[in-house]
């Protein structure tokens, strides 16, 4: 289930773990994510800035 912008875990009250550690590595390596949940379907998108 979608709260806001954070999924809720179907196995705890809150965030789920997977989402918001994910996000957060994007983050790190100054990259993005887009996560959506139509009722059916989950979509993941992670992009990451990785250094040449």
């Amino acid at each position: 289930m979608q709260v806001g912008d954070a999924f809720a875990s179907t196995k705890h009250g809150g965030e789920g773990l997977g989402t918001a550690t994910v996000r957060e590595t994007a983050e790190r390596h100054h990259g993005a994510t887009s996560f959506d949940y139509d009722g059916t379907l989950f979509h993941a998108s992670v992009m990451l800035c990785l250094d040449d």
